[in-house]
């Protein structure tokens, strides 16, 4: 393994976060065009942790609180939610900084320790998740954060590294810290990757290393509780169980059996068990095993993950370039071991490559919008005027409804169609269709209007769907305490609220179906006290 000079590499790493957090700061927006959900989603879980709420206590998530402190710090502190937002990831990046320096000099050599290490701080400071389309977007800026941490991890699990205790010290620190932190993003991946990483330290004999960074884990834990109250751990359990017993989402995008033999993800599934052939065959024994337990792991996590990005995929191409046999060794029967290796190897990173590719480039696009093309998010607070969202996302309104409906001339299919039926509460038929865009625009006009009918005095308004953030564009609406900014299940937030509002046209049918369900079972007699085109609202006996 040749040398890599530490001093360069730090000036990179340097350089890395100064291009991404750099473009970032000098934007004079974040500017925003997907993923408008997800956007309400964030905003409602950070404003909500500015205020002084504490997730899982005060609201219902399966996240870690991880996955939104550094963002809601800034915002505690007067800076707009845009400017937060990006404070926050560059916070985040630095925190990795010595850690991906650290990794990258012990375990990556030349050309791929430059590479590993921008790939962790672009996962920490990128404007899009991943993918190939090119928008930007911060949904789900917690997986690629998440990663940023597995990649680390499992580079000191599955690589060697020079010999010495002081060595194993700072592994077993940055180890054990990475998988503590890891629990505070997204449990999914302390799941998946932590029973094969244990695993994989054994059969490397890497005793000291394990039970050093059990004692570093153990030791955060502890001292998170000592700051949170053993509370906090059994709220975040119960979270996590409902939402691992959720009717209305087992999994965000494409089904297991097609995640692992469908055509877009079968090469994956291809090259990482050949990646195990070619380690064995190199004699990379403990590697070769350590591949074929994280498997299962990977697959989990990109089943659990929206868009299914098998950003994984990067990290084991690097891992293969940097287990390759030296120059000039012998080839075996079965070919040269390097060479194969290598072809290993950048397969792996080339089908990955534009998720990559992507995230470098996110920060530079963000940097070049059209401000004209873009309106703030939350018009109605100046100071978070610098969170826009392209102006025909947050504006253009269309909903879907069935064709065979009454009058279409289709009404013959209607019992074949395949959709759900309408429903009827309260005396109330309420339409088969959601809303397709103006998620935005939607929410905006409804809080407009319960402000306009007077029920800006503190109401704490219960949406029956997915989200409904009315009070994020209305201070004289209270959001409800343990409700559930993204509802996976239960009733979260029922018995706070005033008030329950049921949209004509929701953004998930299904839900509003599940939530009016749930109130009709409690045998609560709501009270109509307001209709309109968008909404029926309901007061709560006792509310």
């Amino acid at each position: 393994m040749s040398r890599t000079n530490p001093v360069f590499l730090a000036l990179a790493l340097l350089a890395v976060l100064a291009y991404a957090g750099g473009a970032a700061v000098i934007s004079p927006a974040l500017y925003i065009d997907k993923h408008d959900g997800d956007v309400l989603h964030l905003l409602d879980i950070v404003f909500r942790m500015a205020a002084g709420q504490v997730p899982h206590e005060d609201f219902m998530t399966p996240l870690g609180g991880l996955s939104f402190w550094p963002i809601s710090h800034f915002l505690a502190r007067g800076y707009g939610i845009g400017a937060a937002a990006v404070h926050g990831q560059i916070w985040f990046a630095l925190a990795l900084l010595l850690p991906t320096w650290w990794v990258s000099m012990t375990r990556y050599s030349g050309l791929w320790a430059y590479i590993f290490g921008a790939s962790v701080l672009l996962l920490c400071t990128a404007l899009i998740f991943g993918g190939s389309d090119v928008n930007l977007s911060l949904s789900m800026h917690y997986n690629r954060w998440a990663w940023a941490l597995a990649f680390l991890a499992l580079s000191i699990a599955m690589l060697e590294a020079p010999e010495g205790f002081g060595v194993r010290v700072i592994d077993a620190a940055i180890l054990g810290l990475a998988m503590t932190a890891l629990g505070m993003l997204k449990v999914t991946f302390v799941v998946a990757l932590a029973p094969p990483v244990v695993l994989i330290l054994l059969v490397r004999a890497e005793f000291a290393l394990l039970t050093l960074s059990l004692f570093v884990t153990a030791a955060s834990v502890g001292l998170l509780t000592i700051l949170l109250g053993p509370g906090y751990w059994a709220a975040y359990a119960g979270d996590l169980m409902a939402t691992a017993q959720s009717e209305l989402r087992s999994f965000p995008g494409v089904d297991l059996p097609t995640l692992l033999t469908g055509p877009a993800f079968l090469p994956a599934t291809a090259l990482t068990l050949l990646g195990v052939i070619m380690l064995r065959r190199t004699q990379k024994l403990p590697e070769g095993l350590g591949l074929l337990l994280l498997f299962p792991g990977f697959t989990y996590i990109v089943w659990q993950n929206f868009g299914n990005d098998p950003k994984w995929l990067w990290l084991l191409g690097l891992m293969m370039m940097t287990l390759r046999p030296v120059p000039g060794r012998r080839p075996t029967t079965s070919g040269d071991p390097r060479l194969a290796l290598s072809a290993t190897g950048l397969a792996m990173m080339a089908i990955v490559a534009p998720s990559f590719l992507n995230l470098a480039f996110s920060p530079l696009r963000n940097l070049h919008q059209d401000d004209a093309a873009f309106v703030a998010l939350l018009p109605n607070a100046p100071r978070h005027g610098d969170y826009r969202i392209l102006t025909i996302q947050a504006r253009r309104y269309d909903v879907v409804e069935p064709g065979s409906i009454d009058g279409s001339g289709m009404e013959w299919t209607r019992e074949t169609a395949g959709r759900a039926p309408e429903i009827e509460f309260e005396g109330q038929v309420f339409r088969n269709c959601y809303l397709k865009s103006g998620l935005v625009a939607w929410t905006q006009t409804i809080a407009a209007d319960l402000v306009d009918a007077g029920f800006d005095q503190g109401q704490r308004i219960l949406p029956a769907d997915l989200i409904g953030v009315f009070w994020l564009f209305e201070d004289g609406i209270a959001p409800v305490r343990g409700a559930a900014p993204w509802i996976y299940g239960g009733m979260p937030g029922w018995d706070n609220a005033t008030h329950v509002l049921v949209p004509t046209c929701p953004v998930a049918p299904q839900v509003r179906a599940y939530w009016l369900e749930k109130i009709a079972e409690t045998g609560a007699a709501l009270t109509e006290v307001r209709r309109t085109p968008l909404y029926t609202l309901y007061e709560k006996p006792n509310g």
